[in-house]
């Protein structure tokens, strides 16, 4: 069988090496074509009669089209094995003879084929700086230009594909050169029906992205947009996961993202992410991505506003506590993520026990990149509004809070030692009893720079303090904080065991405000100083992530923003709001954030329409708790910070308070009662007295009874007289039966139903206006025209 195949193979390279005859040579290349292709065989002993030295010399001396193009058709798919490769490449020297062809013959369908043996050879990366060392390049991009056939495009790309593997930079330059990007582009759009092609040369475009992005751009239009957009979604998605990491590189440029922002790019996006499908988590994280990038442009922000569920669909992923299936994707996400500094840190750091951390990480890389897309509607409050109106501020106070106890900055204990405290203890026990109820007591020792007044790290419980007792006078040590000996002091180890055990905050009586800290704080050393305190606060901070990556900056921001709109939400004076910033305030140290939550929460507390429900909440009472009531005090260089933001809040509120509209709100809380309530009760009884008149059994107003609503006025005003005559003996308030005085809670009031406007100011009658608010026309009112005198 192999000895006829021998002469077989003989005769046919006599007929093409010897004869004359071109139709005898085009019979022969046709038999030689067909042998090669279907049997493996007949290729090793074509190469073994050295059949491909004579095919490289008939290229070289014949010029007629018909056998010069069977004789790259053989060349160009024997060129597929190695040997062959080698063989014609270094030995035979067949790329020249296939530039002098594309040189000399115009034939497309000729210069299809040269290019096809082109492309074949530079698979190799070892062959192909053979290629490189003709201008191929350029006649390629020729032939690329000027077909319009399908199989002639293709094979013009998958050589400049092969060519660019190899040297991609000089490649890049000799393209821009050409423009052949912008060539590969417009052809690509013909080759819609065929989906493996279409894939491959998207891989090449993502590989050329990667060179040379922002040539790249300058080459495309917006039809060349509009066609990678439309692919989405197409093919059953086969083309998606290319798509998106080409949209991704060309999102991150600003020249793209007006032409992206007039295709239909977010219909799709949404369509892919909404609802939420786990299988796509790597997908839905680059799409959120892009979203975030793209919202620097106002006609993409537009358009979320517009399109249905877009900021459902966003808001419901920030509400995600985890993202499902997050975990399997994790190595792939960090490799793609741009922030390359941090995933590398976390990467260094992953271990197989840390998976629950490592799905938070990447939780978290998703709710930032949709903060960073809601952050760009700091000057568009109406797409801004668009938000609110979905909840979004709740949404932002659940995050906060996970920040919250992720960077919470537990500080050692402050700047003292024994002998300060000892001779602070000496000075107290001099200066007596500092309750204001004391005879004893005086003004200068009422306030907190006093030298003589306790410091506020060495009692829970002090003299500025609204709820000031005489009981709990005694200076005593905060709890759970150790001083480091033993107090031999009885009262003060009774008064830190109640403080201890009273965690209940509706429990007034004995209630003393202070920040909680843990255990670990309290076993502490006290000893420590102002240098390594601040270098404790350095290390703890260096160790988070930078700024600009941290969830709780871009949370802040987007608050300050709606707080500065002309609108305010009614969300913002709800208690979860303002005590989440209030608790961010206490437990986390970063100057920025901290000035701009304290800005937001002075915001809250000038507006007028907050200040009701911010009364009935205690929101002072809150404030003092746990800014005012540190846990050093002074002597600690961040617990001063935090009391200064406390008063300031505590100051802001005041002033409101004391304005006349303020002035009216607490005035009503106790001069009346719900209305419904009133008409709900029973009517008294009237009783005749001994002079025959009728009289009420219980003389109230609203359910409160007279005596214990001039009670509540004077502690309301604090001095002056009573506005009804209180009797002066005080045995009168006493119990008949027990003997002990009688104590009355002030009742709360439902505001939404208490009329404002009769509280308001009225026009000063005495000023010679009358009710009209204008001046009579005559008389001694004065103001008018004067009476005319009578002629005599």
């Amino acid at each position: 069988m192999a000895s006829n195949e021998v002469k077989t193979t003989l005769q046919l390279l006599n007929n093409i090496t010897q004869t004359a005859n071109v139709e005898l040579k085009i019979q022969s290349l046709a038999k030689i074509k067909s042998s090669l292709t279907t049997n493996n065989e007949h290729l090793k002993i074509f190469k073994q009669l050295c059949g491909f030295k004579h095919l490289c010399g008939l290229l070289k001396d014949n010029t007629n089209v018909k056998v010069v193009n069977l004789v790259l058709s053989i060349l160009a798919n024997s060129a597929m094995n190695e040997d062959v490769r080698r063989e014609i490449v270094v030995e035979h020297h067949v790329l020249q003879y296939v530039f002098s062809t594309l040189e000399y013959i115009e034939n497309p369908a000729l210069h299809c084929r040269a290019i096809r043996l082109v492309a074949n050879v530079s698979r190799t990366s070892a062959y192909s700086k053979y290629v490189m060392r003709f201008p191929f390049l350029p006649k390629i991009v020729g032939v690329l230009t000027s077909t319009s056939s399908s199989d002639s495009i293709i094979t013009c790309i998958r050589a400049i594909k092969y060519l660019w593997l190899w040297d991609q930079y000089r490649i890049n330059n000799e393209l821009m050169s050409l423009n052949a990007i912008k060539h590969i582009l417009d052809k690509l759009t013909l080759l819609s029906n065929k989906p493996a092609l279409i894939l491959s040369h998207l891989q090449m475009i993502q590989t050329m992205l990667g060179v040379n992005t922002k040539a790249f751009i300058s080459c495309m239009s917006y039809l060349h947009y509009e066609w990678m957009v439309n692919l989405l979604r197409q093919e059953n998605g086969q083309y998606d996961a290319v798509l998106v990491q080409i949209l991704l590189k060309l999102s991150v440029y600003s020249k793209t993202h007006f032409e992206l922002a007039k295709t239909s790019l977010l219909e799709r996006i949404i369509s892919l992410i909404w609802p939420h499908n786990a299988r796509d988590t790597r997908q839905t994280y680059l799409l959120i991505r892009i979203i975030a990038a793209l919202c620097k442009e106002n006609l993409f922000r537009q358009k979320i506003i517009q399109t249905p569920h877009a900021i459902q669909a966003l808001l419901t992923y920030l509400n995600m506590d985890s993202i499902d299936d997050i975990e399997e994707m994790r190595d792939v996400i960090m490799d793609d993520d741009a922030q390359s500094s941090s995933t590398k840190s976390t990467r260094s750091s992953f271990k197989p026990s840390d998976q629950c951390s490592s799905v938070n990480n990447l939780t978290n890389s998703i709710h930032y990149y949709i903060l960073m897309a809601i952050n760009h509607y700091q000057y568009d409050h109406d797409g801004l509004y668009r938000f609110l109106r979905a909840n979004l501020i709740p949404i932002l106070m659940k995050r906060l809070k996970g920040q919250i106890d992720q960077y919470e900055y537990k500080h050692s204990s402050p700047v003292c030692d024994e002998s300060k405290y000892l001779s602070s203890k000496q000075s107290l026990n001099t200066s007596g009893n500092m309750s204001p109820l004391s005879p004893n007591y005086s003004s200068g020792n009422f306030s907190p720079t006093n030298s003589s007044s306790p410091p506020r790290y060495m009692s829970p419980v002090n003299p500025w303090s609204p709820l000031w007792n005489a009981s709990t006078s005694t200076a005593t040590a905060a709890p759970g904080f150790d001083l480091g000996f033993d107090s031999t002091n009885e009262a003060e180890e009774e008064m830190k065991e109640r403080c201890d055990n009273d965690d209940d905050d509706d429990d007034r009586s004995v209630y003393s405000p202070l920040i909680e800290f843990s255990d670990e704080d309290a076993t502490m050393s006290n000893h420590g100083d102002e240098d390594t305190q601040t270098d404790a606060a350095s290390s703890v901070l260096g160790s988070t992530d930078s700024q600009e990556e941290r969830l709780d900056v871009h949370i802040i921001r987007i608050m300050l923003h709606i707080s500065y709109m002309k609108t305010l939400f009614d969300h913002l004076s709800l208690k979860q709001t303002w005590s989440t910033l209030i608790e961010y305030l206490v437990k986390v140290q970063q100057d920025d954030c901290c000035r701009n939550v304290y800005k937001i929460l002075l915001i809250i507390c000038k507006n007028r329409a907050f200040l009701r429900s911010l009364l009935v909440d205690n929101f002072i009472l809150h404030v003092h708790k746990k800014l005012i009531r540190t846990k050093h005090g002074t002597p600690c260089m961040i617990c001063n910070n935090v009391m200064i933001y406390g008063q300031g809040i505590i100051n802001e509120i005041s002033n409101e308070t004391n304005s006349h509209y303020g002035y009216e709100e607490i005035m009503i809380q106790y001069r009346h009662q719900d209305q419904q309530q009133q008409q709900q009760q029973p009517r008294a009884k009237k009783i005749k007295t001994e002079k025959g008149e009728e009289k009420s059994a219980d003389k109230s107003v609203g359910g409160i009874s007279e005596k214990n609503l001039v009670r509540s006025e004077k502690e309301v005003h604090g001095k002056g007289k009573n506005i009804r005559n209180e009797p002066k003996d005080a045995a009168n308030d006493k119990d008949n039966n027990t003997g002990k005085t009688k104590t009355t809670a002030v009742p709360s009031v439902d505001y939404s139903k208490v009329n404002f406007n009769k509280y308001m100011a009225k026009p000063n009658m005495n000023s010679g206006l009358n009710q009209n608010g204008k001046r009579p026309k005559g008389g001694k009112g004065g103001g008018g025209k004067p009476n005319k005198k009578k002629k005599r």
